[in-house]
């Protein structure tokens, strides 16, 4: 992991890429260092301000990179964007690529739980009846 990033300040990031004088080039920077950033949380509510953007490319940029981070506190904001359908459909699509990842990641650790409860329940019943 890239620690240069890690000295900038979340907020300062974010101040960037709420601010309309900003360009392009320079939120995109932002995004990518944020992507790194090791308090991932933060790093999501940072993306999430900059959702404002009338720049749909950016948008799209910024539900890519919470893709990226992984983290569950993206799930919300993930989920307003796809169900908000005046928002522009590269957008959607890209929210609903991580939320669609993120319930088969939560389906395989719930079916890993409930295959060790069953087993576990096999084991007791098999001790029981013997």
């Amino acid at each position: 992991m890239d620690t240069t990033n890690q000295t900038e300040k979340i907020e300062d990031l974010s101040d960037l890429l709420e601010n309309k004088n900003t360009s392009l080039t320079e939120k995109t920077r932002v995004l990518w260092k944020l992507r790194v950033h090791e308090k991932k949380d933060e790093a999501v509510k940072a993306l999430s301000k900059g959702l404002v953007s009338d720049s749909a490319l950016l948008k799209h940029e910024i539900a890519y990179v919470m893709g990226q981070i992984g983290d569950f506190s993206a799930i919300p904001t993930l989920e307003k964007l796809l169900a908000n359908t005046k928002e522009d459909c590269m957008v959607r699509h890209e929210a609903g690529k991580f939320l669609i990842n993120s319930m088969k990641i939560k389906f395989n650790k719930f079916k890993k739980l409930v295959n060790i409860n069953s087993e576990f329940l096999f084991l007791k019943i098999n001790f029981l009846v013997n």
